[in-house]
């Protein structure tokens, strides 16, 4: 069940209800209850569950670095979401899963670390928040053209060792309402 704002969203709620007599007169109240924080826990232990199954399914890790990718947009609402991973070639990062099918060409895209958000959230184990990622200097060409606004950049560890990054990334909104692609240029229209 949902309720609405006064800002006009939605939120999740639990109502429940309770008899009540007042003045010989059988009422009945009602208890509403926002459940925001519940669903997102439930969500993100889905999550969790669905990336988990994918590890013991021994699923190629191109499908892994998608999924998490794609769970952690789903989780906060991005409009794009991608993970970054050290390359085969010395020095070099590369876009090793993307969840969102009008930017799957970034797949395969190599980064410099030095430069990149992603590179210094790896580096540094500290996730790394961009107010607006068009504006930011640390985002490869590539991506500071796409149209996109906020984004956090969160290290992937294992064993206490920062193994890749996972960026979650939204629109900018009122600069970017239609994107079109050509080839692997991608433009605001």
């Amino acid at each position: 069940m949902s309720a609405i704002r006064k800002d006009l969203t939605a939120f999740p709620v639990e109502v429940s209800f309770a008899p009540i007599e007042l003045d010989g007169r059988r009422l009945v109240g009602a208890f509403i209850r926002d459940t925001t924080a519940a669903t997102r826990v439930e969500l993100l232990l889905l999550a969790i569950n669905r990336v988990n199954r994918a590890l013991l399914a021994n699923l190629n890790p191109r499908e892994i670095y998608a999924l998490i990718a794609g769970e952690g947009r789903m989780l906060l609402g991005g409009a794009l979401g991608t993970v970054v991973v050290p390359g085969h070639r010395p020095g070099l990062m590369v876009i090793a899963g993307a969840a969102n099918e009008d930017f799957g060409y970034l797949v395969g895209l190599e980064l410099d670390p030095g430069s990149s958000a992603a590179g210094r959230a790896i580096d540094s184990g500290q996730t790394i928040r961009i107010a607006d990622l068009a504006l930011s200097g640390n985002v490869h060409s590539d991506g500071s053209s796409l149209g996109l606004g906020p984004a956090i950049i969160v290290p992937i560890a294992a064993d206490e060792t920062c193994i890749g990054a996972l960026s979650i990334v939204r629109k900018n909104s009122g600069r970017c309402d239609r994107i079109r692609h050509d080839s692997r240029r991608t433009c605001c229209l």
